[in-house]
């Protein structure tokens, strides 16, 4: 990933939080407000399932029917086949041709075994949404995000979201520094038995009712260039939410090929990465925060700014810059000393 300016919007006790300990938390994918959050594979894949298997009950008692008609008699069976071939859809036309070509004496005993396996698998769906639920969820209570917004400037939207008002602050820094927290943590994540990278979501449209283009591209996504099924599923959001334009840093579980899919920490809610181990002093704090903005309607002389520049001091961050960036039009700067 390029080095792209990134961005945090956060309360103010969520700030001093930040200074104070020195370090991001990331929390875990199930306590998002976004419910969707890592589901949308699971989705795409049991929609398709639904949209092809929906079609067998109609098909199956077209199959029915036919054999109802035609009895035990072969020379029956294949007259109905014929007559039936010109108003059948596409899936019972290939049965019954098959039926008519690679199995001449035993149609019937092949056109049951369709029926039978139609049956298996449309009652299989539901137990198979079940189960999909219950791994996606293991996935959501096993992988800890920490959210960024990658822009050159401000978004007057994302504060009204997620900073919650005038009240609150803009944290900037970068992608390369968000991966090099990661990067000086490989010793503790060893510990925790996690895995962790940067990744930029991709906004799809579509993704409620996937048609074949979208989930080709959800595939794409999923497993673009090798990635974990842990950071696919984290990639992937509704294009309502194109707005985030999102970097995110993942930390995910560990896990062998054949391991059994289960939660390894059950009672972590959420997990602290320091900004550097390696410093002690405030200098891991003033590395990786560039500057720190306040709301675009606050001006440099509001008690705002200088709040947060006292909190800085008093957490040995002075160096971090301050700024104030008001929207406003014929204000001071079109007028001459």
């Amino acid at each position: 990933m390029d080095n792209v300016p990134i961005w945090r919007y956060l309360s103010l006790a969520k700030y001093i939080d930040l200074l104070r300990t020195r370090s991001l938390y990331f929390p875990k994918a199930s306590r998002f407000r976004d419910e969707t959050e890592g589901k949308w594979w699971g989705h795409a894949h049991l929609y398709q399932n639904a949209q092809h298997w929906g079609q067998s009950p109609a098909n199956r008692h077209t199959l029915e029917q036919l054999l109802a008609r035609a009895g035990y008699d072969s020379g029956a069976i294949s007259e109905e086949i014929n007559k039936a071939l010109p108003s059948a859809n596409q899936w019972v036309g290939n049965i019954l041709r098959t039926a008519l070509r690679a199995y001449p004496n035993k149609r019937r005993e092949y056109l049951e075994s369709v029926i039978a396996s139609w049956k298996k698998h449309y009652r299989d769906h539901n137990v198979a949404i079940t189960q999909w639920k219950s791994d996606l969820d293991v996935y959501r209570d096993s992988t800890y995000i920490s959210c960024w917004n990658r822009a050159s400037s401000m978004s007057l939207a994302m504060w009204e979201m997620y900073g919650g008002g005038t009240e609150a602050v803009a944290v900037r820094s970068t992608s390369h520094k968000l991966q090099a927290v990661i990067q000086l943590n490989s010793a503790l994540l060893e510990e925790y038995g996690l895995l962790g990278t940067l990744t930029e979501v991709e906004y799809v449209d579509g993704l409620k009712n996937p048609n074949d283009e979208v989930q080709e591209r959800i595939y794409q996504i999923m497993f673009e260039r090798d990635r974990d099924i842990n950071v696919g599923l984290f990639a992937i959001k509704p294009s309502v939410y194109d707005f985030e334009r999102e970097v995110r840093a993942i930390l995910y579980a560990r896990r062998e090929l054949l391991a059994p899919l289960e939660v390894p920490h059950p009672n972590i809610i959420g997990v602290c990465l320091p900004l550097n181990p390696e410093v002690e002093d405030r200098q891991s704090v003033v590395d990786f925060i560039e500057s720190v903005y306040v709301h675009p309607m606050l001006d440099k002389d509001s008690l705002l700014v200088h709040s947060v520049t006292e909190i800085n001091r008093r957490f040995d961050a002075a160096d971090i810059r301050v700024v104030a960036d008001k929207i406003e039009a014929l204000g001071g700067d079109v007028t001459l000393p």
